[in-house]
Parts: C-alpha cells; structure tokens; sequence
C-alpha cells in the first residue's frame, strides 16, 4: 500500500533469491488495467553478510522513476 496505490505481488522464492512480480494494482480501490498500471520490478537476493536488493518503479509514457539498489547486513547476535 503506497497512498491511494494498492499492489498485489507473486512471489518467485528458489534457494538463493525472492523476486516480487506485481500481478495486480489498484488506484484509490479502482483496478487499473495493466496498460495504465505501474512497473514494479523488485528482487532480493542472499549474499554472504545479508541480502542485495534491487527495486525499480516506472509508470507507462514517463519511463522509470525510481530505482533502488543496495544491501541489507545482517548484524551477528553478540554472546
């Protein structure tokens, strides 16, 4: 849920990586068809100290918008 934007994500898992495939949106609870609705790429992906992530978001006729690329680290429990 961003704003009045409603996702509906597949989720894709193997051993080393989830990826978010959008299936479905909605604007203010209105479906868009999938000509008019948002490209939503996101995957993240196990690395040796966390997980690498990479998020792009674009919008049909202006192109992408945002684009996300970074880790999460994981920080060890202290004994």
């Amino acid at each position: 849920m961003v704003g009045p934007m409603r996702f509906a994500f597949e989720l894709i898992a193997n051993e080393t990586s989830v990826q978010f495939k959008l299936i479905r949106a909605w604007f203010c609870l209105i479906p868009l068809p999938r000509f008019l609705a948002p490209r939503l790429e996101a995957i993240e992906t196990a690395c040796e100290c966390g997980w690498d992530v990479l998020v792009q978001f674009s919008l049909p006729l202006l192109g992408m918008l945002i684009r996300y690329e970074g880790r999460v680290l994981v920080d060890p429990i202290q004994s």
